[in-house]
């Protein structure tokens, strides 16, 4: 059975008032996509005032691999909170790359 996560209101309103990515929304409380959107609507019915995040209408945020390499689509940065720009990608070790906006 899959790990419950609890309906915190002030938590999710504290991420949506700094303006989180939908991205580091999951990551910062360990959940899924499903379990964010969920939590969302609750929000939405409780204060009845309707909530966009940003990043939340990316269907896919899993980079695809191809023959050609990597494909990682311009929706897919802004749902991890990458901008308009150049991004530098570095080699971390033989299994990892790391991709970091320029400043």
């Amino acid at each position: 059975m899959a790990k419950r996560s609890v309906f915190n209101v002030k938590r999710l309103h504290d991420l949506i008032r700094a303006q989180t990515p939908m991205a580091k929304i999951k990551a910062e409380l360990n959940v899924a996509t499903t379990t964010i959107n969920n939590h969302l609507l609750k929000l939405i019915q409780v204060d009845k005032t309707v909530y966009i995040l940003e990043g939340s209408g990316v269907r896919n945020t899993v980079p695809k691999v191809t023959k050609n390499g990597l494909k990682i689509t311009k929706g897919m940065l802004d749902s991890y909170g990458f901008t308009e720009g150049e991004v530098k990608i570095e080699q971390v070790n033989d299994k990892e790359i790391k991709i970091s906006q320029n400043v």
